[in-house]
């Protein structure tokens, strides 16, 4: 603990309520695999400590650590118990906690309630709960489905550039069974939506290129959008060894698209034009049809062009391709002789970017 951190402590073991809400929140923020088990005891204890002493904040991450499992086991019904007092305490109404109510009231199918405490929120611009009576609309849970409602609501929050309502509208336009079928219009929201990095919507918009929906086929725009969508690094993301759901979903679609169309040239130009994701997929493409055999002069060149992709990758900031780099040159594989100081070079540029494989493996040479 730092002497901050150590001043709130003592603060918290003196009965300060808000001090006991920011301990807890220490901890939660620095659990990692070896100490998240404790911390997570010790934060749900600061956040009881300080729900004890009626503060609001406590009651509040109580319900967060119910409704999602932090700590604890899963129970929906505590965590509303927890929001609903922490609404209570408070002289005004807060959006945010009326929004979890309503999550919890979601959660457990009573969509009735669930609605009523959205309504609520949303009557505050509460763009969360806007997008939640939204979905609830569209997809009729618990209510007649009304897809009128479902747009003016998602209507809101795109004007305000929430991709998430941006892209939902895209899947309502592009039902081809509905009577709102509008594929081009579908494909716009798309686009707009991946301007914005919304995944979803990148996945989307290349399906469109790729299938000619709402568009003409263009298979190099299809093939880029999924080159984004696995090039989405930062903000919580990790894309090796614990890639998101949506970069397995490119990566897979790549691959099949690459396998069954002979893509590959097109994929080579893109990578030629300076695209780092494409760098590094040509040289993974390569690698799995080289045999390696240093005897073959020709496989031998194959292999040199081979790495210069991965290079071009990694130097290009790829953290997968600097990761990958790292490894060779720690072992003296893949054609590059052995350089601890590259490797640690390139591992550690994978690192500063969250590869959790480079923390490991620098760890595992004792840098």
């Amino acid at each position: 603990m730092n002497e901050e951190i150590k001043d709130i402590a003592a603060r918290a073991n003196s009965g300060d309520p808000v001090a006991f809400v920011k301990l807890g929140e220490y901890y939660l923020e620095n659990a990692d695999e070896r100490t998240y088990r404790e911390y997570y005891e010790k934060a749900i204890d600061c956040f009881k400590k300080s729900a004890s002493l009626g503060n609001t904040g406590g009651l509040y991450n109580l319900g967060i650590c119910y409704e999602n499992g932090i700590g604890t086991k899963q129970d929906f019904n505590k965590a509303l118990a927890y929001f609903l007092e922490a609404a209570n305490s408070l002289p005004e109404d807060d959006p945010n906690i009326q929004k979890k109510i309503a999550d919890c009231y979601a959660n457990k199918e009573n969509f009735k309630l669930a609605i009523e405490w959205y309504s609520k929120a949303a009557a505050y611009n509460n763009n969360d709960a806007i997008n939640a009576l939204g979905y609830i609309y569209l997809n009729g849970c618990g209510i007649k489905k009304d897809i009128d409602k479902a747009i003016a609501y998602l209507s809101k929050t795109a004007e305000k550039e929430d991709p998430y309502s941006i892209n939902l509208l895209g899947t309502i336009y592009s039902d081809e069974k509905s009577d709102y079928f509008d594929a081009r219009k579908a494909l716009s929201y798309y686009e707009k939506a991946s301007e914005l990095k919304y995944p979803d919507a990148m996945l989307n918009a290349s399906e469109a290129y790729l299938e000619g929906n709402g568009c003409e086929v263009n298979i190099e725009k299809g093939i880029r959008y999924l080159l984004d969508v696995i090039d989405i690094w930062g903000e919580g993301t990790d894309v090796a060894p614990y890639p998101t759901e949506w970069q397995m979903d490119a990566h897979e679609r790549l691959y099949k698209l690459v396998e069954a169309g002979n893509y590959l040239a097109v994929l080579k130009d893109i990578a030629a034009g300076g695209n780092r994701v494409a760098q590094y997929y040509i040289y993974t493409f390569s690698i799995n049809s080289l045999s390696f055999d240093h005897s073959d002069p020709n496989n031998r060149a194959a292999q040199k062009e081979n790495r210069s992709w991965l290079i071009k990758s990694a130097d290009n900031g790829f953290p997968n391709a600097q990761y990958e780099l790292g490894q060779c040159y720690a072992t003296g594989l893949g054609g590059c002789e052995k350089d601890i100081q590259k490797a640690v070079q390139y591992l550690s540029a994978a690192a500063d970017q969250g590869h959790s494989g480079a923390m490991y493996y620098l760890q595992s040479i004792g840098r």
